[in-house]
């Protein structure tokens, strides 16, 4: 095997004829081979060649399948690029397609910086957000699997900051300007909430132990800023329709 393979991992819900294509044509345009590419799928039934998963902590636990999954493939100078199928419905699938196509490495994992307004555990959360990771090497992919099973010990157990739960109820409560995309059931919302702690611990994790690191360079920053843009408009169409 290539000492430096470039593994694409995907954790998605329903993965569905028109998302592998989407997913085909995204390996094509970042420049992966598909011979190392996994996907695995938390809803039953899956399509052949597909992964199972438990979907026991949603795409979390995903990770956990499906890191352990690769591990004893990764060699130590690989690179590992993981996302959940948020990718396809919430981000510009083309900017980091070639975002991502330039091969341009900061520390040992990278992703997609977000300052969340509010202190945790005393300090300012910044953090990356989960839907994509960028691991250079088994060092990366360890700290992360880590990272997961630290935050998946505590998952059910909600952060009890008085100022992060307030944060957290500001953020649920959709407006056209900012906060979540879409009014959520009560049931929706306790899911969401869980996702957010466990979002936000591994944040924390990976900051206190190998610091954040964003896409180098001055691409990333249009392409996160599109993403912002896809948000709002999300925001608008969910409550417009509402």
């Amino acid at each position: 095997m290539n000492p430096s393979t470039q593994w694409a991992l995907l954790v998605a819900y329903g993965y569905t004829e028109e998302k592998r294509d989407a997913w085909l044509r995204f390996l094509h345009q970042a420049g992966f081979s598909t011979e190392f590419s996994v996907v695995l799928d938390n809803q039953a039934p899956v399509l052949p060649g597909v992964l199972p998963g438990s979907n026991r902590h949603y795409e979390f636990s995903g990770y956990r399948e499906i890191l352990s999954h690769v591990s004893h493939h990764v060699q130590p100078e690989d690179q590992v690029f993981l996302f959940n199928d948020t990718l396809f419905t919430h981000h510009w699938l083309a900017g980091w397609a070639r975002l991502i196509a330039r091969r341009r490495y900061a520390g040992l994992i990278m992703g997609d910086i977000r300052h969340e307004p509010v202190l945790f555990e005393g300090r300012p959360l910044t953090i990356l957000a989960s839907w994509h990771f960028a691991l250079r090497g088994t060092e990366a992919l360890q700290l992360l699997q880590s990272g997961v099973e630290k935050v998946l010990d505590v998952f059910e157990q909600p952060i009890d900051e008085t100022a992060y739960q307030d944060y957290l109820a500001n953020y649920l409560e959709p407006r056209w300007w900012r906060g979540y995309t879409r009014v959520l059931t009560p049931e929706a919302r306790h899911v969401k909430e869980q996702c957010i702690w466990a979002e936000h611990r591994l944040g924390r994790y990976i900051e206190q132990e190998s610091g954040l690191r964003a896409y180098p360079g001055n691409l990333y920053p249009w392409v996160h800023r599109v993403d912002r843009l896809l948000a709002a408009k999300r925001r608008i169409q969910h409550l417009w329709t509402a």
